[in-house]
């Protein structure tokens, strides 16, 4: 499985290293699940209203996420809830 992680930045500019961003603890969370969860930069969005997010809430952030793409292809694939078909 595979996630993309969003923020605003320069599009142009080199995608930096998950440890180089502010979303270093949701990447690692992500990985210790084994999901691989890749940096994307959008310019179009603002983000600038939203706040950190608290380090006892990135767990439960980040397996909700899992739990709903597990969700949702289950029902547009046929895959079982380990992320395996059948």
């Amino acid at each position: 499985m595979r996630v993309g992680l969003l923020w605003r930045g320069d599009p142009a500019a080199p995608a930096p290293t998950p440890a180089q961003t502010r979303f270093r603890r949701i990447f690692e969370a992500f990985a210790d699940r084994e999901v691989r969860a890749e940096p994307y930069v959008l310019c179009e969005i603002n983000v600038s209203g939203v706040y950190p997010i608290p380090d006892e809430s990135v767990p439960l952030l980040v397996d909700t996420t899992i739990d709903s793409i597990r969700q949702s292809a289950a029902a547009r694939f046929g895959v079982g809830s380990s992320g395996s078909p059948g």
